[in-house]
């Protein structure tokens, strides 16, 4: 793991990016958001010990949504190589279940943006 330091609303990654670290945060405070034409919404607010940026480890996808420092913020970040290290150590159910899981929390970010814009359903 590498440590790395960001500034107060600087970027860590861009929605469309491709996922090459996941983070994990020392100190500090990250904001995911999604961005686009209508502005943005933000999605979650992250402090220490929380991770981010797994999901396109864990899928093999680009980024679907943006990460900034909501303050001077420090993480780990864990590479590809080193995520897919821990990844091989679970059954194959185990990824299964954490497949799933992701794809279900894609699809939440994408019905709460679209109740933030006024264009969804609760359901």
């Amino acid at each position: 793991m590498k440590k790395k330091s960001y500034t107060r609303a600087q970027d860590i990654y861009e929605a469309g990016s491709e996922g090459k670290e996941a983070f994990i945060i020392v100190d500090g405070a990250v904001e995911i958001l999604h961005r686009d034409e209508q502005g943005i919404v933000l999605l979650a607010e992250l402090g220490p010990g929380e991770i981010f940026g797994e999901m396109a480890l864990l899928e093999n996808s680009t980024r679907s949504v943006s990460a900034r420092a909501k303050v001077d913020t420090t993480v780990y970040a864990v590479s590809h190589h080193q995520f897919g290290q821990l990844m091989g150590e679970l059954t194959p159910d185990a990824r299964h279940v954490l497949s799933a899981i992701m794809q279900r929390l894609r699809t939440m970010n994408e019905r709460l943006i679209a109740l933030e814009r006024g264009d969804g359903t609760s359901a």
